[in-house]
């Protein structure tokens, strides 16, 4: 009987405990330490405006909660220096009675001078006093004198700008009022103080943030993608700077983002090479990233068009907002666009139904390793008063967002403060909206500059940028649906952005003729058919160019430096690129001081223009003659012969006279790089007397020579998805454009089938 008694009774406890461990592990946690558990916008009781003569003195937000076996009090500060210089009392009501002034002093003389009293704004029984210096107390007016009772701890942060006061969770009422006064050490007169305020007051309205970034991510190169990704001794303050430390900050912290133009498909096409477009994907799923459609070129249905179907590639769909100065139509609930005379803080407009806000182009700096500048601060609280919201951010490869150490810096002090509210898309369409009377983006509007149109010789060809847009733009509209036209209007895109450098848009301009030799070859792609000619002037420059095509090639060559500027092919399945200019994806990457715009396509001397140029002098001038039996022979003034022919494999080369170095540009379908993990798709391959450059499921070209070298964009790949390493030496194919190759090799006399394409 016995036994049977301990069994129950053993039974009984293992119950017992059982019931009792989920308890005990609750009760344990309810006193883990209060720091924590972040501060939330529920626990916000008071705002403060901007009232003190010292920012170290000046109260901004005032919050209480109750925490496990705690009661807090945190009071956030416009800015604390890390030595104290300030004291603060918290006269607290929490019973009935109690006193009408308050002395604002660590040691109270007796008696009290009447003009050394503070009148409060209630009567109050219990008053924390923490000085600048010595240890904090409290003082029971029931009691006149400290309380032994109360021991509160103070915690106080400088690079938040906050202090907490920590009590037992039995010390205060669940309900309670407080008044905050902060004098200046020893001051007895309050440099700040609030009104009363209830522990259980209704949050205030909070100060609205949207965080919204231009210029995204802007690169051409594999060189420029590192170093916009996460790039070393870069940025404003030359520290580790770029798009990857600015998303993973706002991940970490939880902050939103809106990257206004990451859909631009020359961005969604960098990104692709880095490997963080799966991040980016995560953090939209997340609610932390915002990305709109982008209008990045006019007309604006067509740019619109492209970066719809550019983010659809990548896996991105379409929203609810669309970046740009034109009209993109219906579809859209809010358009951003570049507004350089807005300033924060701003509000919604709404004109014709439709929302928009206009994005400021702010130069000041915005945060700091320290956190947001005082400036950015007082726009915050200032903005929390009036019922405005601020847009920080600006282009980001000038933003010290980007910075490693101040981005981070600064996004922690915005998760930290919950008087600031983040705006993340829905909070951002919820808000209130003005109306207008006109369409508020008619300021973007820019008239046309015309500029005078060269060719490589310095001949002036007739033609202004104006006029030459127009010419180009109206085959652009009617061209065939097909890759070719698509690459057309990309580089149109390219040559007609807006240049805030008057230089770059002159040299952008000389590159413009080009576009109509891929829309010829658009046509040529929709219908292939046979062309012999030196007769032609495809790009408008006053110079001769010969013409080489049948049913499977189509082969533009330029007399200036006697090259073959492009190259198309013909599967009976596609049209395909081989051979491009550097000007197809690019400007402008050389020092200016060496452009020579008045020299047209030969204005920049790192451009490359081409294949089979001239190494010693790419422009030099070459008389042509088109041949009875369909080649093109191109003659220099020094003698040099270059005889092409068409074949079934690509194209012959023929060339006599003075042994030259030549170079060659290879683009092998230069849409593809608008697909994900694009870069890894390009393959180069050296073997004895051949070099082969291919891209898989696409076309390829081997170069028949007995030696060269061949150097390709993606040649560092490995090196792009990681922090860029300032001692890394990275081979020559980094600098090149994307998705460039580019082959070199001296050109003996005779015949070499050099370009066989697969």
């Amino acid at each position: 009987m016995g036994s049977d008694l301990l069994q129950r009774r053993s039974r009984l406890f293992n119950v017992f405990g059982l019931i009792l461990l989920p308890l005990v592990i609750l009760f344990l946690s309810s006193c883990a330490p209060a720091a924590e558990k972040p501060w939330q916008a529920d626990d916000l009781r008071a705002l403060d405006p901007l009232d003190a003569p010292d920012p170290a003195l000046d109260l901004l937000a005032v919050y209480t909660r109750s925490l496990g076996l705690q009661d807090q009090i945190r009071l956030d500060f416009l800015d604390l220096p890390e030595t104290a210089a300030e004291d603060v009392y918290i006269a607290l009501d929490t019973q009935p009675g109690g006193a009408r002034t308050v002395y604002l002093g660590n040691v109270q003389p007796e008696p009290v001078p009447a003009e050394e009293l503070t009148s409060t704004d209630l009567a109050y029984d219990l008053l924390i006093v923490v000085p600048a210096q010595g240890e904090p107390s409290v003082i029971d007016v029931t009691q006149s004198g400290r309380s032994s009772r109360f021991r509160p701890r103070v915690v106080r942060d400088p690079q938040l700008d906050t202090l907490t006061v920590t009590l037992g969770r039995f010390d205060l009422p669940a309900k309670y009022s407080l008044q905050v006064f902060v004098t200046a050490p020893g001051a007895h007169t309050p440099a700040d103080q609030t009104s009363t305020i209830a522990s259980d007051a209704a949050p205030p309205q909070r100060a609205s943030l949207l965080m919204a970034f231009s210029q995204a991510f802007v690169a051409t190169t594999p060189a420029q993608t590192l170093r916009r990704w996460d790039g070393a001794h870069t940025g404003p303050y030359g520290e580790r700077h770029g798009l990857l430390p600015l998303v993973d900050a706002a991940a970490a912290n939880h902050v939103p983002l809106v990257l206004l133009d990451l859909k631009a498909p020359a961005s969604l096409s960098a990104l692709g090479l880095t490997g963080g477009i799966d991040q980016i994907k995560e953090m939209v799923r997340n609610r932390l990233l915002t990305l709109p459609d982008v209008i990045y070129g006019e007309p604006t249905e067509k740019s619109l068009s492209h970066s719809v179907s550019a983010a659809q590639a990548f896996g991105l769909s379409t929203g609810k907002f669309v970046y740009g100065a034109g009209d993109p139509g219906a579809g859209y609930d809010l358009q951003f666009f570049p507004d350089p005379q807005a300033a924060s803080p701003l509000s919604m407009m709404n004109w014709n139904g439709q929302k928009f806000l206009g994005i400021p182009s702010p130069a000041e700096e915005q945060t700091t390793p320290d956190g947001p500048t005082l400036g950015m601060r007082r726009t915050l609280i200032t903005a929390a008063f009036e019922g405005d919201f601020v847009v920080l951010g600006g282009d980001l490869p000038d933003s010290t967002w980007g910075d490693s150490n101040a981005g981070p810096a600064g996004l922690r002090y915005i998760a930290a403060h919950p008087w600031i509210q983040p705006l993340d898309a829905d909070a951002l369409l919820a808000l209130p909206s003005r109306s207008v009377q006109a369409d508020p983006r008619l300021v973007q509007e820019r008239p046309l500059e015309s500029i005078a149109i060269h060719n490589s010789q310095g001949q002036t060809t007739g033609l202004d940028s104006v006029a030459l847009q127009k010419k180009i733009l109206s085959r652009l509209e009617s061209a065939p649906e097909n890759p070719l036209t698509d690459s057309a209007w990309e580089m149109y895109f390219l040559l007609t952005k807006p240049a805030e450098d008057p230089r770059l848009a002159e040299l952008n301009a000389q590159y413009l003729g080009d576009i109509n030799i891929l829309l010829t070859a658009a046509d040529w792609g929709d219908a292939p058919a046979a062309q012999s000619t030196c007769s032609v002037d495809l790009n408008f420059d006053l110079l001769p160019d010969c013409v080489l095509a049948d049913g499977k090639f189509f082969a533009v060559f330029e007399s200036d430096g006697g090259r073959l500027s492009y190259l198309f092919s013909h599967d009976g399945n596609g049209v395909h690129q081989i051979v491009a200019p550097g000007w197809q994806f690019t400007t402008g990457l050389s020092d200016r001081t060496l452009w020579q715009t008045e020299l047209g396509p030969a204005a920049d001397p790192s451009q490359i223009p081409g294949a089979l140029t001239d190494a010693d002098a790419p422009w030099r001038t070459y008389a042509p003659l088109l041949n009875s039996d369909g080649s093109a022979t191109f003659t220099s003034s020094d003698g040099r012969v270059k005889t092409f022919h068409l074949t079934e494999d690509g194209i012959l080369l023929d060339p006599k006279g003075t042994p030259s170095t030549l170079k060659s540009g290879l683009a092998l379908d230069p849409w593809h790089r608008f697909t994900p993990n694009w870069g890894r798709d390009y393959k180069a391959s050296a073997e004895a007397g051949s070099l082969s450059w291919q891209l898989s499921n696409g076309p390829s070209v081997q170069v028949d020579v007995p030696q060269g070298t061949l150097h390709a964009f993606n040649d560092a790949l490995q090196f792009i998805g990681r922090p860029e390493d300032p001692n890394q030496e990275f081979p020559p194919g980094h600098y090149l454009p994307s998705p460039l190759a580019l082959l070199e090799f001296p050109a003996a006399e005779g015949p070499q089938v050099l370009l066989r394409v697969k």
